[in-house]
């Protein structure tokens, strides 16, 4: 098989996932596709094996957002998130101190 095939084959998959994301998780994959808006996106494994997935985003006014969700794994943590968007709880977001750990 020559790689050229492969290579279709190959971004034929990711275009086929990308919109399999986009139909699963409709409003925070808007906010994935908007170069303005989107900061960043984690998902994290509690040590009670629990998820949490954060999403954060500039708002119209430019200032920094955050919003959650949690579920027992992380599939189920990015439909909470996809929720959470979708309800528009949305927070600011504070500024880390690492100073209060420290203590």
């Amino acid at each position: 098989m020559s790689n050229r095939k492969q290579n279709i084959r190959s971004s034929e998959v990711w275009l086929q996932l990308h919109k399999q994301w986009q139909a699963d998780f409709p409003h925070f994959a808007s906010i994935l596709g908007d170069a303005n808006e989107f900061r960043e996106l984690r998902v994290k494994m509690n040590l009670d094996g629990s998820c949490i997935a954060i999403l954060k985003r500039w708002d119209s006014s430019g200032g920094p957002e955050v919003c959650f969700g949690s579920g027992y794994d992380p599939i189920l943590a990015l439909m909470s998130l996809d929720a959470s968007v979708q309800g528009g709880n949305w927070r600011y977001d504070k500024p880390w101190d690492s100073g209060k750990e420290e203590k």
